[in-house]
C-alpha cells in the first residue's frame, strides 16, 4: 500500500477535499461515486484494494429525505434510521475483512438528526458508535478535529441543501489538513508494525468485543423492532464473524442460483440452443453481496410522459445524469413531446427499494431505423445506480421486445466525456452475449435478438433472480407496437 494513493468513501459529496488532500502529499486521490458509497462497500472495485482507504459517514445521510419530512414521527424517523443502518454495518464489516490495511473512518455529526428530537438523535449517538466500533476499521474521532480546528463553525447549511456539501471552504481546509495528518500517521503505524513481523494488531484498530452488542442496542430504538428487518440482525452477525475472523476471502457461489434464474425466464425468452456462444461468465458475486441485492427489494415503473412531472425531471436529467447516459444528448420537455408524436416512444422510469423512495430517476426512449426498434436513450440518475436497475430495465425491454415477437433489437451509444459506465455497461452486455458491436467513432450499436439479450443482462446481474422478479413488475410494451411485428414503435404520450 502506497501512503500516496487514497481512495475515499463518503455518503455525501466529498470532492471539495480532492485538491486539498494533493496538495498535502496524496498523489493520487480516487472517490467513490457520488450516493454509491453502499454500493462501493459491498461490491469493492479492485482498482483501489491496496490504496489507503477513508471513508467518511454522516448518519443523517442514510435518511437524508426521510429527515426533512416533518409528516415522519420522530420515533418512526428512528427506527428508520436503525433499520438502514443494519446494512450498513453489515457492508463495512464485510468490506473491512477484505482489505489489506484497516480503512479509516470519520463520523461526521448530524445536526439534521439533532434536530428531529431525543428518539433520533439518541439512536444516531448509538449507531455512530457501533459504526466506528466495527471490527477491522480505524476509528478518526471528529471530536479531535474539532478540538484541534480553529473553525467555530466548520458546515455550510446552506450548501449541504443545494449540493449535499455538508462543509464550507474553510471547513474543508481545515478537515483535509487534519485527515492528512492522521492518514499520515496511520500509515507510519502501518509501516512500523510491518517491519517486526505485523503480528500486533495495529493501534486504534478496532477490536472492541462489545461493538456487536452497541449495534444490536443501537438497532433497537423504541418502537423500532416491527420495522426491521429480520434477516438484517443474523446476516450482520454473520458478516462480523467473518470479519472478526480476518477471513479476507468468500466462498464461490455455486450454480444452483444461475439455474434457478435460468429458469425464471419464460422459455421463449431463453437464447436458442444454436446461438452464439457467449463470452465466459462474470466471477460469481459474493455471498454478501447477492445477499445485499436479493434483500433490496428493488421496484422500477414506467410513467408516461404526459405525466407533466415525468415529463420535466425526464427533460432535467437529460441535462444532469452524465453518468449514465446512452446519448449524451440534453432535451427540452418540447424536444421529448416532439420525438414522441413522430416516430419514438418513451418512458419515465421511477425506483424504490427498502432504503427510500427515489422518484423519477430516468427515462428509455426508443426510435424506429428502417423497422429496427432502437433504444436511443437511456438515462439513470447516479442516485439509483449500482443497485441493479440498469440491468432490470434492459431485462424488461428485452422481455417486452420478445412478447412482441420482435426479432432483434438494437442499442446506441455515443461516448462522451463522462458517460464511460453506461458505455461499459453496453459492451459488458455484448460481450457476455458474445455479439460485436457495429462502431463508428464514438457512436456503436449493438444489434441483439430479445432472448440472447435477456440471457446476457441476467448473466452479468448480481442477484438473477432478483432481478427477474424487478423486471416482471416493469412493463415496457408501450415502447413497442403490438400491432405488427416490424418493430415500429408505438407512438406513446
Amino acid at each position: 500500500m502506497s501512503a500516496r494513493r487514497l481512495y475515499v468513501g463518503a455518503t455525501f459529496t466529498a470532492s471539495p477535499l480532492d485538491p486539498l488532500l494533493r496538495a498535502r502529499g496524496f498523489g493520487d486521490v480516487a472517490f467513490a461515486r457520488y450516493n454509491q458509497l453502499l454500493q462501493a462497500l459491498v461490491a469493492p472495485d479492485p482498482r483501489h484494494a491496496d490504496d489507503a482507504t477513508l471513508l467518511l459517514v454522516r448518519l443523517a445521510d442514510f435518511v437524508r429525505h426521510e429527515a426533512n419530512d416533518r409528516t415522519q414521527s420522530p420515533d418512526a424517523l428512528a427506527a428508520l434510521l436503525a433499520q438502514r443502518a443494519d446494512a450498513w454495518l453489515d457492508a463495512l464489516a464485510s468490506f473491512a475483512a477484505g482489505r489489506a490495511r484497516p480503512p479509516c473512518i470519520v463520523v461526521l455529526p448530524s445536526p439534521a438528526l439533532d434536530a428531529r428530537g431525543a428518539a433520533p438523535a439518541d439512536t444516531g449517538r448509538r449507531l455512530e458508535r457501533a459504526l466506528l466500533g466495527v471490527p477491522g476499521l480505524r476509528a478518526l474521532d471528529w471530536a479531535d478535529f474539532a478540538a484541534s480546528s480553529a473553525i467555530a463553525q466548520p458546515f455550510d447549511p446552506i450548501a449541504d441543501k443545494l449540493g449535499h456539501v455538508p462543509l464550507s471552504i474553510e471547513g474543508f481546509a481545515a478537515f483535509a489538513q487534519w485527515l492528512a495528518e492522521r492518514l499520515r500517521g496511520e500509515a507510519g503505524e502501518a509501516a512500523h508494525a510491518g517491519k517486526h513481523g505485523g503480528d500486533a494488531a495495529p493501534a486504534g484498530a478496532n477490536a472492541n468485543p462489545s461493538a456487536r452488542a452497541e449495534a444490536d442496542a443501537a438497532r433497537s430504538p423504541a418502537g423500532a423492532h416491527a420495522n426491521v428487518d429480520p434477516h438484517a440482525a443474523a446476516d450482520i452477525a454473520a458478516a462480523t464473524g467473518r470479519a472478526a475472523a480476518a477471513h479476507p476471502g468468500a466462498e464461490a457461489a455455486g450454480p444452483a442460483d444461475a439455474a434457478a434464474a435460468r429458469a425464471a425466464v419464460p422459455a421463449h425468452a431463453r437464447a436458442p440452443a444454436d446461438a452464439p456462444a457467449p463470452a465466459a461468465s462474470p466471477a460469481a458475486p459474493s455471498p454478501s453481496l447477492a445477499r445485499f441485492f436479493e434483500r433490496l427489494q428493488l421496484r422500477i415503473a414506467g410513467v408516461a410522459l404526459d405525466d407533466e412531472t415525468a415529463l420535466a425531471k425526464s427533460a432535467r436529467l437529460s441535462h444532469t445524469a452524465a453518468t449514465f447516459h446512452l446519448s449524451g444528448r440534453p432535451y427540452l420537455e418540447a424536444d421529448l413531446l416532439d420525438a414522441t408524436s413522430r416516430d419514438a416512444a418513451a418512458l419515465a422510469l421511477t425506483a424504490a427499494d427498502r432504503f427510500g423512495q427515489y422518484g423519477c430517476s430516468g427515462f428509455v426512449l426508443v426510435r424506429a431505423d428502417a423497422g429496427l426498434p432502437v433504444l436511443a436513450e437511456f438515462v439513470l440518475s447516479c442516485t439509483v445506480l449500482g443497485k441493479q436497475v440498469e440491468h432490470g430495465v434492459l431485462l424488461a425491454l428485452a422481455q417486452a421486445a420478445q412478447r412482441a415477437a420482435l426479432p432483434a433489437v438494437a442499442l446506441d451509444y455515443v461516448r462522451t466525456d463522462g458517460n464511460q459506465p453506461a458505455v461499459d455497461f453496453v459492451d459488458a452486455i455484448a460481450a457476455q452475449a458474445g455479439v460485436a458491436l457495429d462502431r463508428s467513432g464514438p457512436r456503436a450499436r449493438l444489434r441483439i435478438a430479445p432472448c440472447a439479450l435477456a440471457e446476457a443482462v441476467l448473466a452479468c446481474a448480481k442477484a438473477p433472480q432478483a432481478l427477474a422478479a424487478a423486471a416482471q413488475a416493469l412493463d415496457l410494451a408501450p415502447l413497442f407496437s403490438h400491432s405488427n411485428a416490424t418493430a415500429h414503435p408505438a407512438a406513446h404520450r
